[in-house]
């Protein structure tokens, strides 16, 4: 496994590759595209650590076979896009096995693909397929394709240490370069999603703080209705005026607040209204109500 050092940044897409095959194959694909991308190498069982460690380092989307996604997906919660393993992958090696008049093992951290499938049923391969989740699980998928009578193990870098040896004669499937190409750009895209969603939000809260520091200095109090006419927003302006404290006035129907009747007529119209005046408490207020409409439609 690669050592990492930890005061070292990395890329924001980094591949976690099972084999240094794969990882020597990521790493020409990638300087051949001029990729910004990290790979690194580790096996099922140490890939949540290393890859832990990549994301306190910056890492952000993780590219990886099948197994090492759902492990990352299920212990990190992290963005992760899969290597898929398609037909062709296979081929090759099914016009070897398709000779074998005897049971073969295909072993995988997810189900056998229906292509796959149907290709072993048109060669007429004897297959079954053995399900493992770690190391662990590998050896133990391995010795029970051995008893079921397999003759020969196909599948990825976990189940091939223990097939080798517990005597397993095995066929390694390494992902295709149209694998790691595709991945790759479903990688930079949902990387471009991501930061495209950033720019939003901080625009967002930029606005929101202008927004709040426009209320908050104020000398008019100001009230922000939603639909349904309760405040949500209260300015320090208002809550001298109100005599109350904003958390005695957020989540409270403005008709509560200040019951005049004028000012619910104001209200329940979707016209801007200014300098209306309104009696309150035996005092009279100078009232501007400001609909708030988004594609046509009043939301405050």
């Amino acid at each position: 496994m690669q050592h990492i050092k930890r005061e070292k940044s990395c890329s924001e897409i980094c591949l976690i590759a099972p084999s240094e095959e794969l990882g020597t194959k990521a790493r020409a694909i990638i300087r051949e595209r001029r990729e910004n991308i990290d790979v690194y190498i580790s096996s099922l069982d140490d890939a949540t650590t290393v890859a832990a460690g990549l994301m306190e380092r910056g890492a952000r989307i993780f590219i990886s076979r099948k197994g090492t996604k759902t492990l990352l997906e299920d212990t990190l919660n992290a963005t992760v896009v899969g290597i898929p393993t398609i037909l062709s992958d296979y081929l090759e090696i099914m016009k070897k096995v398709r000779l074998i008049d005897s049971p073969v093992a295909f072993f995988s951290y997810d189900e056998l693909t229906n292509d796959v499938k149907t290709m072993c049923e048109l060669l007429d391969i004897h297959w079954r397929w053995y399900r493992f989740t770690g190391s662990l699980s590998a050896e133990e998928s391995v010795k029970r394709a051995i008893e079921d009578g397999a003759v020969c193990g196909i599948g990825g870098v976990v189940t091939e240490i223990p097939a080798l040896k517990l005597g397993l004669p095995y066929m390694p499937i390494e992902s295709s370069a149209e694998s790691v190409i595709s991945s790759i750009e479903t990688a930079k895209q949902i990387l471009a999603i991501q930061k495209q969603e950033e720019v939003k939000q901080e625009y967002l809260k930029i606005n929101l703080e202008r927004y709040q520091t426009v209320t908050d200095f104020s000398r008019d109090g100001i009230l922000v209705l939603d639909w349904e006419l309760s405040i949500s927003v209260a300015n320090p302006a208002a809550e001298r005026l109100l005599e109350l404290k904003a958390e005695k006035l957020l989540g409270r129907k403005v008709s509560e607040v200040i019951p005049a009747p004028k000012l619910a007529g104001l209200l329940n119209t979707e016209k801007k209204r200014v300098d209306e005046v309104v009696r309150f408490n035996h005092t009279y207020l100078t009232v501007d109500t400001l609909p708030i409409t988004v594609d046509g439609k009043q939301k405050a």
